[in-house]
């Protein structure tokens, strides 16, 4: 019978108007990023870092500048998620700062179920 109601649906014009498409609300995951050189994007996810227990926006620029570009310089781009930390202004002022392009993915806390 299931398949009988499916079949229905899928020729049914007014299903076919009115049935909202199906959302996936997570991102793709996407291709595989390849560098032209090392150190070109940086992937960034403080969820689990134990060097930076912090999660306010001015720890993680701390922890960027004193422990990451300081020791293997500053990338072209930073990959994130839509953290509170990485979406502040002050994040934002770090980007443009030293130039960096930000790349957030991921799918804002106010849009996650």
């Amino acid at each position: 019978m299931a398949v009988d109601v499916q079949k229905v649906v899928k020729e049914c014009e007014v299903c076919k108007i009115t049935k909202t498409a199906n959302k996936n609300d997570r991102p793709p995951m996407g291709e595989q990023r390849v560098t032209e050189r090392d150190g070109q994007r940086l992937f960034i996810d403080f969820m689990a870092v134990e060097t930076c227990r912090d999660m306010h926006a001015a720890e993680v620029i701390k922890f960027l500048e004193t422990k990451i570009f300081h020791q293997y310089g500053v990338p072209e781009f930073i990959h994130s998620d839509n953290g509170k930390q990485f979406v502040s202004q002050i994040f934002g002022e770090l980007m443009n700062r030293y130039g960096i392009r930000h790349v957030k993915t991921g799918l804002p806390a106010s849009e996650r179920g």
